[in-house]
């Protein structure tokens, strides 16, 4: 009935913060962010477009595997946008974003033609903490649409000639090499 769900989530968010520490992060991951120093910096809010492109042209000299870009890009913010759409269209190991519930982000369009697009879209539970992530969603009209996190994956999988395959079983399961998930 739902009534002890409150003192569920309370057990396993304890669970989760006795386990935190214990996983160390994964040296294969960086991740470089933008703080309130960095906005302080250039100036202004949001980041222009000619910073993304700089700082998507060094992070591409350390030749990454995947590059995932967590800012919408549907609208350009000048100074850069050209350099932007052209870096878009080039660089095969970027993904970018998109917002597909509610009220909908579109991704760059040549990162959306060239199928380099993940959602952004969390699920909070109703005491308004996040808890799962989803891996996919199906929009109203049927379209399938992947996560950031899952796009980023299956890119560098496939690059490992790890390919995904669905179940006979169910359309929900995904195969990749020996696991299922």
């Amino acid at each position: 009935t739902g009534w002890l769900q409150g003192s569920e989530w309370t057990l396993l968010d304890s669970f989760f913060q006795l386990r935190q520490g214990t996983t160390p992060m994964d040296s294969r991951i960086t991740l470089v962010t933008i703080d309130e120093a960095d906005l302080q910096r250039v100036g202004r809010y949001p980041i222009p477009d000619g910073i993304i492109v700089d700082a998507l042209q060094k992070l591409a000299t350390q030749q990454p595997q995947q590059i995932g870009l967590v800012f919408y890009r549907d609208l350009p913010v000048e100074p850069g946008t050209e350099q932007l759409t052209e870096l878009f269209a080039t660089m095969p190991n970027l993904v970018g974003i998109e917002k597909v519930i509610g009220n909908q982000v579109a991704a760059p369009p040549k990162l959306a033609n060239r199928g380099q697009v993940g959602f952004s879209d969390q699920v909070f539970d109703t005491d308004g903490n996040l808890r799962r992530a989803l891996l996919s969603l199906r929009t109203p009209d049927g379209e399938l649409h992947y996560s950031l996190a899952l796009r980023l994956t299956l890119n560098y999988l496939e690059s490992m000639g790890i390919h995904p395959s669905s179940s006979s079983q169910s359309s929900h399961i995904i195969h990749l090499g020996q696991a299922t998930n």
